[in-house]
């Protein structure tokens, strides 16, 4: 495959962040698995509190486990068979809006997550946290940047149809981490770590 034939180049891609779609469909999916549910539970973990011990872990489980990467492998093939692409997607104005939109969209929620009482200030100064909101952005780059173009390129079939199973799986799973009501999960007072994630004791 020529320098021209990378997906990365054919949907315009920003350089240093749409690298992942020039590599195999299980490359793919290793990293996006990696950078986020790898990283993430190693950190929870090692504060103390891995994600299954968590009260809110389900969405991030079958989402960052299953959903993300199984889509980011079907990307993979479908790029690397489509033509070039044409439109206002391709375009690296269009990259930086899609990068600097899930930037703020995820410090958003951050902050709307603290004023609502999900987590203290503390809690999002956490490592697991931290590292949650900067590759969120990274991942809502990834994944938005290259919708369009796996819809309009479309094949191979069952490339797409799996694709759109992730991404109906996806959807389902944050439609059920709205509805599911949010968990006391306060940090202990006195805690020797500032973000402990015991629930408070009742």
């Amino acid at each position: 495959m020529n320098r021209t034939e990378l997906p990365s180049k054919k949907i315009g891609g920003l350089p240093g962040l749409s690298w992942v779609w020039d590599t195999s469909p299980i490359a793919a999916a290793m990293i996006v698995l990696a950078v986020d549910f790898g990283i993430i539970s190693a950190l929870m973990c090692l504060e103390g509190r891995p994600p299954w011990a968590r009260q809110q872990a389900l969405s991030f489980a079958v989402n960052d486990s299953i959903f993300l990467p199984l889509f980011a492998a079907m990307a993979v093939v479908i790029l690397r068979q489509s033509k070039e692409f044409q439109g206002f997607y391709t375009s690296k104005t269009w990259h930086w809006i899609v990068l600097i939109t899930g930037a703020l969209l995820s410090i958003s929620i951050e902050i709307g997550a603290t004023i609502r009482g999900q987590y203290s200030v503390n809690q999002e100064m956490s490592p697991s946290k931290l590292w949650h909101t900067f590759i969120f952005c990274v991942m809502y780059y990834w994944f938005v940047s290259v919708v369009i173009p796996v819809i309009v390129s479309h094949k191979p079939g069952w490339a797409f149809g799996i694709s759109v199973l992730a991404a109906a799986g996806f959807v389902y799973m944050l439609y059920l981490d709205a509805v599911t009501p949010w968990p006391l999960d306060n940090h202990l007072e006195g805690s020797y770590l500032p973000w402990s994630w015991h629930p408070r004791l009742r």
